[in-house]
């Protein structure tokens, strides 16, 4: 059965219990939890605090489908700091009941590799950035594989999500199997792995034995200005009908920016109503229409 829950990366400063209310108002069963210093979910909680958050979900019966880290899993330089950061936030999920914590590539933005696997910027004939991705899958696959034991242990699994270095789904996947753990998956942004030249058939093949959630989001214009799910230029309606007709009826997270939609924009309840109804409306006509095909 497919779950629906909306994204707080997009959502600043918000209460705890303002998410938690429009949660339960609007019908999503989770929340994408965006981690940060001056978040309500931050990595200073001590043992107390995350307590109380843990019973404030289950209050409400809304999952913290994931923490949300910034850890960048590629970037140069030492392993300790980043392992150190994968460890603070796999505990911090584990304590206030999170499945996913979200980890980011950072190789070098927008040098993802294409669907073939090869990259992007190897196509115009740079054999040395290939070199490098190259290596900075080693150096990821190295730190992942070092706390894939501790993910298992406290039932947290890491998601590398398709953006930056990693946006098509060839890479993620790639990187991802390189570690060869149940411990580490994909976080599928459609939005991005539609950047990356993929089709929502191709990512869709590719992410599935990998996917821990996808994250959907429509945007209009050059300037990727958020727009209603349904209403902007990306295919969001093929990527959930290939994702569900792949059998991967898991967790569809809503990535909502209402500071970016502009001063005509509805009000935030309001986009959230209309966002649970279009991906219900979404998954129910990719059932349908699976079914249709089988008889």
């Amino acid at each position: 059965m497919t779950r629906f829950a909306f994204s707080t990366l997009g959502l600043p400063g918000l209460p705890l219990q303002t998410v938690l209310d429009l949660a339960e108002t609007h019908g999503y069963q989770g929340v994408e939890l965006r981690c940060e210093l001056d978040e309500p979910v931050r990595l200073d909680l001590d043992r107390a605090e995350r307590a109380v958050l843990a019973r404030d979900f289950a209050r409400a019966r809304v999952i913290p489908l994931a923490v949300a880290s910034r850890v960048r899993i590629t970037a140069p330089g030492e392993d300790a700091p980043v392992l150190a950061a994968l460890r603070r936030h796999i505990w911090l999920a584990a304590d206030i009941g999170a499945p996913f914590v979200r980890v980011l590539p950072g190789a070098g933005d927008g040098q993802g590799r294409s669907p073939g696997g090869r990259s992007s910027v190897a196509l115009a004939g740079s054999a040395s950035t290939v070199a490098d991705l190259d290596a900075a899958d080693r150096r990821a696959a190295r730190r992942l594989a070092a706390v894939t034991s501790l993910a298992q242990t406290c039932g947290v699994r890491l998601l590398l999500e398709t953006e930056g270095s990693h946006r098509s789904a060839a890479a993620a996947t790639r990187l991802a199997a390189g570690v060869d753990s149940p411990a580490v998956g994909v976080l599928w942004d459609m939005m991005n792995t539609h950047l990356a030249g993929d089709s929502p058939r191709t990512a869709a093949d590719l992410l599935a034995p990998f996917l821990g959630y996808a994250r959907v989001k429509d945007v209009d214009g050059s300037d990727l200005a958020p727009a209603p799910l349904g209403e902007g230029g990306l295919p969001v309606g093929e990527g959930v009908r290939h994702m569900v007709v792949g059998g991967q009826q898991g967790w569809l997270v809503w990535g909502c920016e209402p500071g970016r939609q502009g001063e005509q924009a509805a009000p935030f309840p309001l986009l959230l109503a209309q966002g649970r109804a279009w991906l219900e409306t979404a998954v129910r006509e990719a059932v349908l229409a699976q079914f249709a095909r089988a008889g």
